[in-house]
């Protein structure tokens, strides 16, 4: 099964501080085989994103958005529609718990980004939401709000119930569905949640994806 990596940058970085995370991550990082490695910058550096992997010619490394209107066009101040998307960007997150959206709403985005050929990282919180209906091309991801990093602080997630709620969340999902986990994803922890009884097919993450050398850290570890 294909491998995900999705660096959620959230409210973070500039252009400046995007130049030099990919001088960084362009000398350092070497194409993982079977891993798609997707970065989500703020709205406002989705081009300079793409562009640059473009002109480095990064294999398996795509642009990603971190959100998406629920609207098709038209007058809506500061929304940005997924027909505009993707100009930029093959994946899209929805329904993260930072952006307030239920349930109904995430579907309703992974809709519209489905029929822009955008393919949308839905954010999920449990496992009756994992019992939903998507729009086929959506992929699944296990995202509990609890477990967000704050700060740069990390969660100590497997020192909870976490593999008991990861194996509810395969049982729902089915072994053949690919689910990605995003919360307090690290280096120390990412070994062992790729070990999980969740089986999953990648991760979402955000302080760990900033520094170029953590996050290159990340795939290599995914691509054992």
């Amino acid at each position: 099964m294909k491998k995900f990596l999705i660096a959620n940058w959230k409210e973070n970085k500039n252009s400046l501080e995007i130049t030099a995370f990919f001088e960084t991550f362009v000398q350092n990082y070497q194409e993982v085989r079977d891993l798609t490695v997707v970065i989500c910058p703020s709205y406002l550096y989705l081009e300079e994103v793409s562009d640059l992997i473009k002109k480095h010619q990064l294999k398996g490394v795509f642009c990603g958005a971190q959100n998406v209107s629920l609207e098709k066009s038209g007058a809506h101040t500061g929304s940005v529609s997924a027909q505009q998307l993707k100009d930029f960007c093959t994946y899209c997150i929805v329904g993260h718990s930072e952006t307030g959206d239920d349930l109904k709403t995430a579907q309703q985005k992974a809709e519209l980004c489905v029929e822009n050929g955008v393919i949308p990282f839905v954010c999920l919180k449990d496992t009756e939401a994992f019992r939903a209906e998507l729009e086929p091309g959506s992929i699944r991801v296990w995202e509990d709000p609890m477990n967000i990093s704050q700060g740069g602080v990390y969660k100590d997630i497997l020192a909870e119930d976490f593999e008991a709620r990861a194996l509810q969340i395969r049982e729902v999902a089915g072994e053949a569905e690919p689910v990605i986990y995003g919360g307090s994803v690290n280096p120390e922890n990412v070994e062992s949640l790729l070990k999980s009884r969740g089986n999953f097919c990648g991760f979402l993450v955000g302080h760990a994806s900033l520094d170029p050398l953590t996050f290159i850290s990340l795939s290599e570890k995914i691509g054992i």
